[in-house]
């Protein structure tokens, strides 16, 4: 025996319509998911707007000769202190479009939610320009842009040249000795042997081959 269904009240067949139209509608303002969401890397928490923010590039990008610079500044500072009297006046001097990316709280938070905004201006410079982006960190600084190019992997299509400066690759002993008591999280990370170390080093999800360069000063 066939059975047939009342059909939906017409309103409820509006507000269905309405729903599916506003869900339309946002997708196409919002456009795809990220390249990090995409690929099945992690997403960035992070509002793109607080990102955006952070980054400070020139108007215009203007040597298409040379690869652009990204000054990622360590603990307790910001892109202009760091970098702003001498390597970056160099850096244009010589031909490069440089810029710089002020990490959260002066980069005294965890090293994990200040390596988002890394992975933002990597993406950012890189879509603007077209071209590979030669990466510069300094002490905290170049936790963050290892960190950024081994959990999201696609960063090694965007990134030539990464340089670090005064790392603490391995650990530092200050970490332990400070860490004796609970401690932010900069010195626990950056503490020889901790969690975030061995994981920044080993091997689980280290991308090969790299296109990317590394080298240390």
């Amino acid at each position: 025996m066939n059975r047939h269904r009342n059909p939906p009240p017409a309103g409820r067949r509006v507000r269905a319509f309405g729903a599916a139209l506003v869900t339309l509608v946002v997708t196409a303002l919002l456009g795809p998911a990220s390249t990090a969401s995409a690929a099945g890397e992690p997403s960035l928490n992070t509002p793109a707007a607080t990102l955006d923010a952070a980054l400070h590039c020139p108007s215009s990008f203007t040597h298409p000769d040379h690869e652009s610079v990204l000054m990622v500044h360590g603990i307790s500072s910001t892109y202009d202190e760091s970098w702003g009297f001498g390597y970056v006046p160099a850096l244009r001097d010589a031909g490069y479009d440089v810029c710089g990316v002020d990490l959260p709280g002066r980069a005294m938070g965890d090293t994990r939610d200040c390596t988002e905004y890394v992975v933002h201006a990597i993406d950012k410079i890189n879509a603007a320009t077209g071209r590979k982006v030669d990466v510069v960190g300094h002490s905290e600084g170049t936790l963050e842009e290892r960190w950024a190019v081994k959990w999201w992997p696609h960063l090694q299509n965007e990134v030539d040249d990464m340089v670090t400066i005064a790392s603490p690759a391995h650990g530092i002993t200050g970490g332990n000795l400070f860490c004796v008591f609970p401690c932010a999280a900069p010195p626990a990370q950056f503490s020889i042997g901790s969690n975030f170390i061995a994981a920044i080093n080993g091997a689980t999800r280290r991308p090969a081959p790299s296109p990317t360069r590394t080298s240390t000063a």
